[in-house]
């Protein structure tokens, strides 16, 4: 099991503890304790899950130049970002493959998206 998945889970676990806390309506410290939990683990999560979801809310696209099209007929799209990053996608990435890379980069998981359907 790769570390991104193990993090991702690890966050979905403490997203819903710490809306358990919310909805409980004791402070972070009593809170935790009743339930065993380290405090400073807590607010640690609370922060982290914090930051991670302002930055999913924000919806912040960047601006995308458009230049000459490629000249290698293996390559369908070429995406260079602005951090020197180069994603090509090669002729083979139908529609599907192109939407499930898109989800996966924005944190969607497609495989649960297809069960809830």
């Amino acid at each position: 099991m790769s570390s991104r998945r193990i993090n991702s889970e690890k966050a979905r676990l403490w997203q819903a503890r710490i809306k358990q806390q919310k909805a409980s309506g004791l402070p972070i410290n009593r809170f935790c304790y009743e339930q065993g939990w380290n405090s400073h683990t807590f607010k640690y999560w609370k922060k982290k899950c914090s930051e991670s979801s302002s930055l999913v809310s924000s919806k912040k696209f960047v601006p995308v130049h458009v230049s000459n099209p490629v000249r290698d007929s293996r390559v369908r799209s070429r995406i260079e970002l602005p951090n020197g990053v180069v994603v090509e996608l090669g002729n083979d990435l139908g529609e599907g493959g192109i939407s499930t890379l898109i989800k996966t980069l924005c944190g969607v998981n497609p495989a649960s998206e297809r069960r809830s359907t």
